[in-house]
């Protein structure tokens, strides 16, 4: 629940991965719901992990690994990792400081927080040329595979 405008706003990819479900909107913004791998909380209502407008439409791959959601442009040029939780200590905590808490029987539930961390640049990206242009991103438990143009 909690994806905007209702049933006006199309679903334009789904991607699943352990621990989370992300959704690709028509307008470019990315939402989830899942259990935070750092902090074992469920975010049961979607928190947006991207702004419409950052990623050029239609993208060329919308993909769930582990962790991470990977959205690789129409044209290849941009890759973006996003995860619904940081593995940082220090972004999480202050996320769950200012978020609204329930104690229940099942643990702790965290509501609408955002917990979204944008990673636009993957490490691996910079040891490619300028000219590369990326087609996929497979991504293993402790490796990653790029498959260019």
């Amino acid at each position: 629940s909690g994806l905007p405008n209702g049933d006006s706003m199309a679903i334009i990819a789904l991607a699943c991965g352990s621990h989370h479900t992300a959704v690709l909107l028509e307008d470019g913004s990315v939402w989830a719901v899942g259990i935070a791998c750092d902090v074992p909380i469920l975010i049961d209502r979607a928190v947006q992990l991207l702004p419409p407008g950052r990623i050029q439409l239609p993208v060329r791959q919308f993909d769930a690994t582990f962790e991470k959601t990977v959205i690789v442009s129409g044209d290849g040029t941009d890759v973006l990792e996003l995860r619904l939780w940081s593995s940082s200590l220090d972004t999480a905590s202050t996320s769950l400081a200012n978020a609204d808490h329930d104690d229940d029987d099942n643990g702790d539930k965290l509501d609408g927080a955002g917990l979204g961390d944008v990673t636009t640049s993957p490490d691996w990206l910079e040891e490619l040329d300028a000219d590369v242009k990326v087609r996929s991103v497979h991504n293993g438990w402790k490796h990653t595979v790029i498959i260019t143009d």
